[in-house]
């Protein structure tokens, strides 16, 4: 390889890499859920769970974790005849093994969404999947993590138990 090849691939590689470096979950097979979520049918599949301290690449803005990130990777499939977005459908909340929960990070969630999964976006159209991210900020010693959707004050619903 002539020598000015390799230094265009050294500096692609070096500027293409992720800042995240993510401890990533055993492989577990979680099932497909039908939910309605906010009036809109979806069908949800986590694909992915893991932890990280930042997110982020040097084109999105990274952000860094108070605690440590728990990021959730999902195929939604809108299975309504119109485009629906999972983001504003949503009410996830990680729950503890202390009773603790966690909400959603904005910021962080749309990192994961530009860093992981650039050309899909939590908007989905009819009878299509995304893959779709959230991420929690959470506390370093929060364990036994367990994911609900939370859309009511007294009503929450057990989606699943995390494997980290």
């Amino acid at each position: 390889m002539h020598w000015r090849a390799f230094m265009a691939l050294s500096i692609v590689t070096i500027f293409t890499t992720p800042f995240s470096v993510a401890a990533s979950s055993p492989t577990v097979s979680y099932p497909t859920l039908r939910l309605t979520l906010n009036g809109h049918a979806w069908q949800l599949r986590l694909t992915r769970v893991f932890s990280t301290h930042y997110i982020g690449t040097h084109i999105s803005n990274p952000v860094t974790a108070k605690g440590k990130y728990i990021v959730l990777s999902f195929d939604a499939l809108n299975l309504t005849k119109q485009p629906n977005d999972l983001y504003s459908d949503q009410d996830f909340l990680l729950l503890d093994s202390t009773g603790r929960t966690f909400s959603i990070d904005a910021n962080a969630t749309g990192a994961a969404q530009a860093q992981y999964a650039p050309n899909d976006t939590s908007q989905v159209q009819p009878s299509l999947t995304n893959h779709v991210y959230f991420a929690f900020d959470i506390a370093k010693d929060a364990s036994h993590l367990r994911l609900l959707n939370h859309p009511y004050e007294h009503l929450a619903r057990l989606l699943y138990i995390l494997k980290l």
